[in-house]
C-alpha cells in the first residue's frame, strides 16, 4: 500500500495541472467558434476530442519525466519544492513512468479509433491529430527534447493556443475558420508571459544547473521587458480582432482582465528596479490573468 501511495504521488506530481486545464479551456474555445457559427456542438464528439487530447498531453509530460531522470539523474534531488518520497526506488519510478506514458497513449489510440467510428476523421483532422502527437513528442522525447532547449515554452503555448482549439473546432465543422486563429493568436502571446512569469523565481537556479528555459535563452533583464510586450500584444491582438470583424460584445470580455494584465506589469517593473520580490503574488497573477481572460472569451462564444 505504501507503494501504490509512492506511485500515485508520482503520477501526480508529472501530471501537469495547469496544461491540463488551459487546454480544457482552449478545446472548449475551439467548439464555441462551431457553436457561434451556428454549427449544432457532436457532445460525444466534444468529450471523446477532450480526452484524446489531454491524454497526449498526460503521455508527453510523463514520457518527459522518464528521459528527464534517464538524461539527468543528479538534477531531481535538487530541484527546488522538490518533495520526492525516498521510500520508492529511483528503477522503479522511471518504469512506472514509462508505462503510464505508454498506457495512456494506447488509450488515446483506442478514441482515436471511437472518433473514426463518428464519422469525424478527415484528412484535415488526420493532420492535426498527427501536429499535436508530433509537436508534444517534440518537446517531451528525444530526439529533438525541447523541453530542455529554451524553446519548449514556445513549443507548448502555440500547441495550446492555437493547435488545440483549432482540432475542436474541426471536429465539429470538418473545416477551420479564419475566426479561430483572429481569437487564439492574443493567447498565444499570453501564454508566453505566463512561461516567463512562472520561470523567473527559478532564474537563478536554472542558471546555475545550466536548465534552458525561455527566460534563460532571452537573459533575465530581456526576459522580464519581454514578458511586458507580450501582455500587452494580448491586448492589441484583441483590439485588433474587434478591427477584423469581430463583434465587440464577444472580444470585449477579454478587457475585462485589463486591469490584472497592467497589475502584472507593475510587478514585474517593481522587480526590475530592485524592490523586493513578490513570486507568490506574481504567480497568482499570471495565473489568473491567463484563466480569466480564456475563460471570459470561451463563455462569451457559448453564450452569443
Amino acid at each position: 500500500m505504501k507503494r501504490s501511495h509512492a506511485l500515485l504521488l508520482v503520477f501526480i506530481r508529472n501530471t501537469p495541472h495547469l496544461e491540463l486545464l488551459l487546454s480544457i479551456l482552449m478545446f472548449a474555445l475551439g467548439s464555441g467558434v462551431a457553436q457561434y457559427l451556428g454549427k449544432p456542438v457532436n457532445w460525444v464528439v466534444f468529450l471523446l476530442g477532450q480526452a484524446w487530447v489531454l491524454l497526449i498531453l498526460i503521455s508527453c509530460y510523463f514520457l518527459k519525466a522518464y528521459y528527464d531522470r534517464v538524461d539527468f539523474p543528479n538534477r531531481q534531488a535538487n530541484t527546488p519544492g522538490d518533495n520526492r518520497d525516498d521510500c520508492l526506488p529511483s528503477e522503479i519510478e522511471h518504469k512506472a513512468l514509462l508505462q503510464a506514458g505508454l498506457t495512456t497513449l494506447c488509450i488515446a489510440a483506442v478514441i482515436t479509433v471511437l472518433l473514426y467510428s463518428e464519422h469525424v476523421i478527415t484528412p484535415l483532422t488526420m493532420l492535426f491529430l498527427c501536429l499535436i502527437i508530433i509537436l508534444a513528442f517534440s518537446y517531451a522525447m528525444p530526439p529533438l527534447r525541447l523541453a530542455h532547449s529554451g524553446y519548449g515554452e514556445l513549443l507548448i503555448s502555440i500547441l495550446i493556443a492555437n493547435i488545440i482549439p483549432a482540432i475542436a473546432l474541426i471536429l465539429q465543422t470538418k473545416e477551420f475558420h479564419p475566426i479561430l486563429g483572429t481569437l487564439t493568436f492574443p493567447f498565444t502571446a499570453l501564454l508566453l508571459a505566463t512561461a516567463i512569469a512562472r520561470t523567473l523565481p527559478t532564474y537563478a537556479h536554472d542558471t546555475k544547473c545550466l536548465r534552458y528555459t525561455l527566460l534563460t535563452r532571452l537573459g533575465w533583464q530581456r526576459g522580464m521587458s519581454f514578458h511586458n510586450i507580450l501582455i500587452i500584444a494580448t491586448y492589441f491582438l484583441l483590439g485588433l480582432a474587434i478591427l477584423q470583424g469581430l463583434p465587440w460584445k464577444l472580444v470585449s470580455t477579454g478587457f475585462l482582465t485589463l486591469p490584472i494584465g497592467a497589475f502584472q506589469i507593475w510587478l514585474m517593473v517593481q522587480i526590475g528596479s530592485g524592490s523586493k520580490p513578490r513570486w507568490k503574488l506574481l504567480s497568482l497573477t499570471s495565473l489568473a490573468l491567463v484563466i480569466l481572460t480564456m475563460y471570459f472569451i470561451t463563455f462569451s462564444l457559448w453564450t452569443e
